[in-house]
């Protein structure tokens, strides 16, 4: 979405003279507002589910802290556990919880760094120009101009 209303812009901007000839501003603006809004949407939508997502996110995380910390405070009582381990559970549930809240966080951008790099490998694995033959002889600037005329160049 985001790239069709770039290239609406670009499309638009290199247009001028024909849109100007023509009248088309109004289109264009019309056009472009439509692309926009639509755009617009999009990115609330997305924004909102990014939102949703890390508080849920979050939630989850202290859930469950809450439980490793009511089954170690179980397990004391029980005398199943010492009071250092009391202790040492929780502290090792958030450590192990941020970690994975951090790995959230950077997923993202590791699948946008996978997409550039299949794009960069891409772009090397493109067939190359076109070289010269190892015979080829080197040719000299013209100095000269030249010259269409009705029956075909004149150099």
């Amino acid at each position: 979405m985001k790239m069709r209303v770039l290239g609406a812009l670009k499309e638009n901007l290199a247009a001028q003279a024909v849109i100007r000839a023509f009248s088309l501003e109004q289109a264009g603006i019309a056009g472009f507002r439509k692309r926009n809004d639509l755009l617009s949407r999009s990115m609330m939508r997305a924004g909102l589910i990014s939102a949703f997502t890390e508080r849920f996110t979050d939630t989850g995380i202290l859930c469950i802290q809450t439980s490793v910390l009511a089954l170690s405070a179980w397990l004391a009582f029980e005398k199943e556990i010492t009071i250092g381990s009391l202790v040492a559970m929780p502290m090792l549930a958030v450590t192990l919880s941020k970690s994975l809240l951090f790995m959230g966080e950077y997923m993202p951008s590791i699948g946008a760094a996978k997409a550039a790099y299949r794009r960069i490998e891409d772009v090397l694995e493109a067939p190359r120009a076109m070289e010269d033959s190892p015979d080829a002889r080197f040719l000299p600037p013209l100095h000269t101009e030249g010259r269409i005329r009705q029956r075909g160049l004149q150099l």
